[in-house]
């Protein structure tokens, strides 16, 4: 049970737990995730840039949900608490860090629709047990709700060692982090999960 749950964590962390910074000789996993975004209200018209809105910047405490899995390891009903943090990089540009040991971003795209919508395309790889290579391709759509509130909804494929495993989809709440003590009671939940 134990040992099922910590695999569960650790593919939900495939989609939660990077840096997320562009990197040009990076490629994308090519494969299953839909195109059509339509429920997401998103378009394949919308402008490249790689800048979130400016209003996410700041820290804020994630509690993602998994709501729809094809993966024994990732059980619909999955919870997980991480911390963003939407921060400007040395060019100005707001960008978002999740900080978690062997866990390497290949390669992010977003989207920013408007000052309250952005869509991000990554793929990440997770290398740190040294017995097989994890792979995710996911699509997250975050719309800012208020200015301590946002919401994300993720589609996420899972890979294997190169192989495809499945799909699985989350919701997250996002609540942004204004104390010192909102960051240690994160911390907290995270060493629960």
């Amino acid at each position: 049970m134990a040992s099922t749950r910590k695999l569960a964590s650790v593919a939900l962390l495939l989609t939660l737990a990077v840096s997320i910074a562009p990197d040009a000789s990076a490629r994308f996993l090519h494969g299953y995730l839909k195109k059509d975004r339509a429920a997401a209200g998103t378009t394949d018209g919308a402008q490249q840039t790689q800048a979130f809105p400016s209003t996410y910047e700041g820290l804020w405490r994630c509690q993602s949900t998994v709501i729809d899995s094809q993966i024994n390891i990732v059980p619909t009903g999955h919870k997980l608490t991480s911390v963003i943090r939407f921060v400007r990089n040395a060019s100005g540009i707001l960008t978002a860090q999740w900080v978690q040991p062997g866990w390497n971003e290949t390669q992010t795209s977003v989207q920013k629709f408007n000052e309250s919508e952005a869509k991000l395309d990554r793929t990440n790889i997770y290398s740190g047990d040294g017995n097989s290579s994890w792979a995710a391709r996911s699509q997250d759509v975050f719309t800012q709700i208020d200015d301590a509130t946002m919401v994300a909804q993720s589609e996420v494929d899972q890979y294997m060692d190169g192989v495809y495993i499945g799909r699985y989809r989350t919701e997250s709440i996002l609540s942004r982090i204004t104390q010192p003590e909102d960051l240690s009671s994160t911390g907290k939940a995270m060493a629960n999960n």
